[in-house]
């Protein structure tokens, strides 16, 4: 059975919220000590969807899904947490999260996450930098084989 999309899951999620419990929810997120924090300003007035973009957008799917089923049960929602954890799967809430923002040490649980680039950022340079020629004489060999007389309208030899 396919895995569920943890974006959809969360959206469900609050969709499925009172109007009580969600004002619970947006009070709890805001009151969370760990980091990230979410700022004011990117939570009140905001609809469901919105919240649950923010949630991903800071946390990370995993993570917002870890995060919710944390708040869930603090707000005294457990049946909504169970089901959150349930639909999740093994690869929802019971992974620890691992925050985006800048990098921590690798593998350490609630670490910030390392941006792929900056991790391999060393290897794509000397990978990329390794080449003979330039992409400009590539780009104009190119044209020289498939457009010579744009290059003679340039004037390029």
């Amino acid at each position: 059975m396919a895995q569920k999309n943890p974006t959809r899951i969360l959206k469900k999620l609050l969709n499925h919220l009172s109007v009580d419990n969600f004002k619970e929810f947006c009070d709890a997120l805001l009151d969370r000590r760990e980091e990230p924090c979410v700022p004011r300003v990117k939570v009140e007035g905001k609809s469901r969807l919105e919240i649950g973009n923010v949630m991903i957008n800071t946390f990370t799917e995993q993570g917002a899904l870890k995060v919710a089923e944390e708040i869930l049960r603090e707000i005294g929602c457990s049946q909504a947490a169970d089901k959150l954890a349930k639909e999740a799967g093994p690869a929802g809430p019971a992974r620890p999260a691992r925050p985006a923002g800048p990098a921590g040490p690798a593998g350490q649980v609630g670490a910030p996450m390392k941006h792929f680039v900056d991790e391999d950022m060393k290897d794509f340079l000397q990978r990329v930098s390794n080449h003979g020629r330039s992409m400009d004489e590539q780009f104009l060999e190119i044209l020289r084989e498939q457009e010579p007389y744009l290059l003679a309208d340039l004037k390029i030899k």
